[in-house]
């Protein structure tokens, strides 16, 4: 089994196809050759770790950087509907503008 951790946007768009990783436990670059689709082709398991913006900022709609511009924070997951098996996503439900 394998591990990607990736930056919102950008960093999922790359790991879908292959990605260049840079490991800070061994300070290795190493290359996930086959990306998400490839590894979902193959059958081989990958945990993709997503960090996403603040869940405000998403619920707020906010336009920030490495997103459409179009508020819609769900695009890049929605993606990968096609090339994963299970896909979920773990909500800040202690986040003030969800207690509302």
């Amino acid at each position: 089994m394998q591990a990607l951790v990736t930056t919102f946007g950008v960093g999922e768009l790359s790991a879908i196809n292959g990605k260049v990783v840079f490991n800070y436990i061994s300070w290795k670059i190493s290359f996930i050759s086959k990306g998400i689709a490839g590894s979902y082709a193959e059958m081989v398991p990958v945990v993709h770790i997503v960090g996403t913006p603040p869940t405000a900022s998403q619920i707020n709609g906010a336009i920030l950087h490495h997103t459409l511009g179009n508020g819609d924070f769900r695009v890049f997951a929605n993606m990968y509907k096609e090339v994963t098996v299970i896909r979920d996503t773990i909500p800040n439900y202690n986040h003030q503008a969800l207690r509302k």
